[in-house]
């Protein structure tokens, strides 16, 4: 293998590796949470 495609292959392995993780780079959460500012806090009696 050339250098560069040897380079591209590494670094596409290691892109993908990251994201095997708990919380990888390529990690999404099945429900988005909403911002802190939009979520009121319950009304008191």
């Amino acid at each position: 293998m050339p250098r560069p495609l040897f380079f591209l292959a590494c670094l596409l392995a290691t892109a993908l590796l990251s994201g095997c993780g708990q919380k990888g780079a390529l990690y999404l959460p099945e429900k988005p949470q909403a911002p802190a500012s939009e979520q009121h806090p319950p009304a008191k009696p």
